[in-house]
């Protein structure tokens, strides 16, 4: 490929599992009062972020990605918007093996104590449920998503607090996990950590 053609696609060498991408990213954050305009307003573009949630392999790389978002959003609510919508976009696309790269990203800026942290729970879980539920056909991936969902609901009191307001949305989850899983007598070997169903109801849960 000749230069002409590297320049018509700027990603002809893009691998995101070059780990230099994330010391990039770490750099970034901790200097990033410093990044010029357009650097910033680059990060911001669709397309720029759709390959940067692609980086981490890691939690640190998930973790200095979500962190470099997080400052990016500080007054600018669209960034964090088009961030978690791009990692919830990921993982419908992602093989549910492929998921958790992403879902560590989501996590890590669901729980991030910020000014902002309430408004970023609602809009993140109001488009993870919807994913969930429209993707509820396939058993393993779902069997992850709602997992990951009592997992942070148990430690964040914002997503606890979102669950009690939408109980009527999350009401699939319950019979999903009635007609997928409880139903079965398999429940205590796919759960074994999440104690939120035992012997208990989706919506007697999101009630506390």
């Amino acid at each position: 490929m000749d230069v002409e053609e590297a320049k018509e696609d700027p990603y002809v060498h893009w691998d995101p599992t070059n780990t230099t991408y994330t010391h990039l990213i770490k750099a970034m954050t901790e200097y990033g009062d410093v990044l010029d305009p357009a650097c910033t307003e680059l990060l911001q573009d669709k397309e720029i972020v759709s390959k940067i949630v692609d980086i981490p392999v890691n939690k640190v790389g998930s973790k200095a990605v979500s962190t470099l978002y997080l400052r990016l959003a500080v007054g600018n609510p669209a960034v964090m918007q088009t961030y978690i919508g791009t990692i919830l976009e990921a993982l419908d696309k992602k093989d549910y093996d492929d998921h958790k790269p992403y879902l560590r990203q989501f996590r890590f800026i669901l729980d991030a104590e910020v000014t902002s942290q309430d408004q970023y729970v609602k809009y993140g879980m109001t488009l993870y449920n919807r994913m969930m539920k429209a993707n509820s056909g396939f058993y393993k991936a779902t069997l992850m998503g709602i997992d990951y969902f009592m997992r942070m609901a148990a430690k964040n009191k914002y997503i606890k607090k979102w669950a009690g307001d939408n109980k009527k949305e999350l009401k699939w989850i319950e019979t999903w996990l009635r007609d997928n899983i409880i139903s079965g007598g398999v429940y205590n070997t796919v759960f074994p950590k999440t104690k939120m169903f035992k012997g208990a109801q989706m919506s007697d849960y999101a009630a506390q």
